[in-house]
Parts: C-alpha cells; sequence; structure tokens
C-alpha cells in the first residue's frame, strides 16, 4: 500500500510541475509578444511597398534635398526599369533623367506624357556642381556614389517614388542605385538632327542651345571645338 500511495504521490508532482512549466512558457510567449508588438508601435513601422525592403533605399539623401516639402511620397522605395533617353545637368547639382520604362506605364501622369516625352522622371541629386543658391547648402558635404547612365542605356533604378508638386509630374527622387543592365547607342534614341560624321564615322549632332557634339564610346556629349 506504501508503494501505491508513493506512486500516486511521484505521478501528481510530476504533473502539478508540468502544468506550472506550461503556464509560465505560456507567460513567456504572451510577454515576448507584447514587446514586440509595442516595439513596432514605438517605431512606427509601415509597410509602404510590398516589392521593397526599406534596406534599398537611403533615407538620409533626403537631408540633401532643398525644399524637400515639394515633394509627395508614393512609395518609400521602388525599384523599375527601362531605357534613358535623356539626361540633363541642372543648376541645382542633379542630374536630370527620362526613363522610357519597360512596362507599367500607370506609374505617369498626364505632365510626364505632356512634359517629359511619356517618360518617367530620374534624379541623381547633388551629382555636379551646384550653381543654384538655394541648393548650395543642402548638398555640402555629399558626395555621389550613384552610377551616372548614358542616353540609350537599359537601367534598374531604386529609390522613392514621388510626385513633384512644383512640376506636377512623377519621379524616382531620390535615386538610391542606379545599376546599367546593358549598354546602348545613344545616336539612336537623340532627337536633335546629325549634320555630319567625325573622322572616325560617328555621327555629330547640332544643339538646338549651339554647337556640334558627337558622343564617346563611354557614351558622354563630346562638343567640337570651334
Amino acid at each position: 500500500m506504501k508503494i501505491y500511495y508513493r506512486i500516486m504521490f511521484g505521478a501528481t508532482l510530476m504533473a502539478f510541475l508540468f502544468l506550472s512549466n506550461t503556464k509560465l512558457f505560456r507567460n513567456s510567449i504572451s510577454e515576448t509578444t507584447s514587446y514586440a508588438i509595442k516595439e513596432n508601435s514605438i517605431l512606427g513601422t509601415t509597410k509602404i511597398n510590398t516589392s521593397r525592403t526599406s534596406t534599398d533605399c537611403d533615407p538620409a539623401l533626403w537631408n540633401y534635398i532643398y525644399h524637400s516639402n515639394r515633394f509627395k511620397v508614393y512609395e518609400a522605395c521602388k525599384t523599375v526599369s527601362g531605357i534613358i533617353l535623356a539626361r540633363h545637368y541642372e543648376a541645382d547639382g542633379d542630374i536630370h533623367l527620362q526613363l522610357r520604362l519597360n512596362g507599367n506605364s500607370s506609374l505617369l501622369n498626364s505632365k510626364n506624357i505632356s512634359g517629359q516625352n511619356s517618360c518617367l522622371v530620374l534624379e541623381i541629386i547633388c551629382a555636379k556642381k551646384v550653381t543654384q543658391a538655394n541648393a548650395i547648402e543642402p548638398c555640402s558635404g555629399y558626395y555621389n556614389n550613384v552610377t551616372i547612365p548614358s542616353i540609350g542605356d537599359q537601367v534598374s533604378v531604386t529609390g522613392s517614388y514621388v510626385l513633384d508638386t512644383h512640376h506636377g509630374w512623377n519621379e524616382i527622387h531620390p535615386i538610391s542605385s542606379l545599376s546599367i543592365i546593358s549598354k546602348g547607342d545613344p545616336n539612336a534614341y537623340d532627337k536633335n538632327p546629325i549634320v555630319g560624321k567625325t573622322a572616325t564615322g560617328i555621327p555629330i549632332h547640332r544643339d538646338p542651345k549651339g554647337g556640334l557634339y558627337h558622343y564617346s564610346k563611354s557614351g558622354n556629349k563630346v562638343y567640337e571645338k570651334k
């Protein structure tokens, strides 16, 4: 009989310890989950774009944009691809690019169509000498690491997808990264008239603003000496 009671007592004790540990385990899970939820609420985590993560874009780039409040952010980080149709250097130091998208024309609005040759605008910030007074201070201390493409290049671009409320068109601005998928012939996309060829047979274009130029092997404009 004593052996029987000892066995029953042992079984009861084991059951009690098992249930106690289970309760503690559940409480631990509950506390961990609550902590994670609390942390998320503190950080204000918002999933803006399911196809990209926040690590793909550099939010610090916004510190170098003058009058950044002129932009309405649609997606904090987005990747697009297409062909570069135009490249201009702006007074604020940015390089302004026109991208003919590989599909997804829904990213364009009427201003992109009428004012940007049906292209999405891309901006590589603070990449050249700044001459615009209110952009000098924001660009100070910044060094551009984004690859600068040439006209005709097939590229993939990652950055913030925004509306420029001053101009009215949609942009990727600022660009966090740009990779060249394949090099293209800029002469095939340059709309300025071809007026001759160099000694090596490279087409020479006339710039409407004055001067003649051709494209180097790296895709840069080289103006003819007068």
